[in-house]
């Protein structure tokens, strides 16, 4: 007799932190300190891991918050150098002597301007995007709520005579619509309230961070050309709660 040979593998990502360094962000339009992260991927079979391999760096602005990636073996990704000895009370031209000489004396105002507070609100509004967000546990919530759901009313239906089936295929059918539409809505519920609650969360760290009040966010946001929604949704329950 044949027995069938199963082999389990996969993979496991890490990601570890390397430091600190100075450079431009692209989306404040100024030098900024930036979090740097390294990326290992190793593989496994019967999860035995191999050797852990770099798979790139990610470089995290401390205003914005928004993301950078390096390839593993791009000149940017090895010209790169972080420092762990560096703080934030050591100053923005500390970390630029440290880790990128060549940007010179960076001017360090009191308070941020108004292109670095649009570079945050625009942040913020581009990680909230319910598209972008996962929705495994309202898909799997929508299931066990809608399944037994239309079940029943799949069953109360068949006994009115209202559905052409016996009581077994009904119900089945009805557990069977209430699986679909159960997880359909529970991934569109579960995205926009994630969305929402992640919004409010994400603006009081930044304002937390970066001592910034909820007013000097609201004045920010109506500069903006164009329409921040997921943020501009959030600074209203914000206001509201206050």
């Amino acid at each position: 007799m044949e027995i069938p040979l199963v082999i389990v593998w996969g993979y496991r990502l890490e990601v570890e932190r390397v430091g600190w360094t100075a450079r431009r962000c692209s989306r404040c339009q100024k030098v900024q300190a930036f979090e740097c992260f390294d990326q290992w991927k190793s593989n496994h079979v019967y999860f035995i891991h191999g050797e852990a391999k770099s798979i790139g760096k990610v470089l995290i602005c401390d205003f914005c918050e928004t993301s950078v990636g390096l390839q593993p073996n791009s000149a940017e990704a090895k010209s790169l150098t972080c420092t762990r000895s560096w703080t934030k009370k050591d100053g923005l031209n500390a970390l630029v002597e440290k880790t990128n000489p060549s940007l010179g004396h960076v001017p360090v105002p009191e308070k941020p301007g108004l292109r670095e507070l649009l570079a945050l609100l625009e942040s913020i509004n581009e990680r909230a995007s319910p598209y972008k967000l996962r929705a495994e546990q309202g898909i799997a919530f929508g299931m066990l709520i809608g399944t037994p759901i239309f079940a029943v009313l799949g069953l109360l239906l068949s006994f009115l005579g209202l559905t052409g089936f016996d009581a077994s295929v009904s119900a089945f059918a009805g557990g069977w619509i209430g699986f679909l539409a159960g997880g359909v809505a529970g991934w569109i519920k579960f995205k926009w309230d994630y969305s929402k609650r992640l919004s409010e969360e994400m603006l009081i760290a930044a304002m937390q961070r970066n001592a910034l009040t909820l007013s000097t966010l609201e004045r920010a946001l109506k500069h903006y050309p164009g329409k921040l929604k997921y943020v501009s949704r959030g600074l209203t329950l914000l206001a509201a709660d206050a």
